[in-house]
């Protein structure tokens, strides 16, 4: 009996030997190893869409929104995976955005304008419009990153001037004052305006207009006004 005979009548016997190590029935265990080698394909198939999609549009796409765009072609090329299941895979491969740590800082003191002194150290307010706190934050938008600047009473914590837009040039800041002045009850108070040593509250359009209404200006060497 030649080599390839004998092999072919041992290979039934150890087919038979590897389907009770696995007790599993015949029809199971090639079942599942298609289903190992139809995943692997998926896999490749994932990771060439992935990288294709972000060469394409950006490589700061995260997997929520990569998920969401690449449903559709999940469902094409018969690809079931779920949003957590394809979180996970991307973190197996190594495929996921590392997070920003970049701080977006609304402040910049360093500047050549005029600096005023700190009124209010120490001090609580005693009534309202005794003390305005202003400050710029910035809100995170589908867009990117919008400024919000605000003059607060500090007394009753009542916003009395806001100002929403994309920059944050004086103007932002100039228009949430205005605001604030036209809200006014009390305008014949004397009125102390306190914030951060940023460009914007120090620079002279700004602190004229506050001035010329009657406001006394009041700053502070930390980041945050109060």
């Amino acid at each position: 009996m030649s080599k390839r005979d004998r092999a072919k009548e041992e290979r039934p016997y150890k087919r038979k030997w590897l389907y009770g190590c696995f007790g599993i029935t015949k029809q199971a265990f090639y079942k599942r190893l298609k289903a190992q080698q139809k995943q692997q394909i998926d896999h490749q198939k994932l990771i060439k869409m992935v990288k294709d999609y972000r060469k394409k549009v950006g490589s700061k796409t995260g997997g929520i929104k990569l998920y969401a765009e690449l449903k559709q072609d999940f469902i094409d090329t018969d690809i079931k995976i779920g949003r957590d299941k394809f979180y996970r895979f991307l973190k197996h491969n190594n495929l996921l955005v590392p997070k920003s740590k970049n701080y977006i800082t609304t402040t910049n003191s360093n500047h050549m304008y005029k600096k005023y002194k700190n009124l209010v150290k120490d001090q609580v307010p005693r009534r309202p419009e005794q003390l305005w706190v202003s400050d710029i934050t910035y809100i995170k938008t589908q867009n990117g990153h919008n400024y919000l600047a605000l003059v607060t009473d500090a007394y009753s914590k009542q916003i009395m001037g806001y100002k929403l837009d994309n920059h944050m040039r004086t103007s932002l800041c100039k228009d949430a004052l205005a605001m604030a002045i036209k809200n006014r009850k009390y305008p014949n108070q004397e009125l102390i305006h306190h914030s951060d040593r940023g460009f914007q509250y120090c620079n002279p359009k700004y602190t004229s207009f506050a001035e010329n209404n009657g406001i006394t200006m009041s700053m502070t060497e930390q980041i945050r006004p109060l």
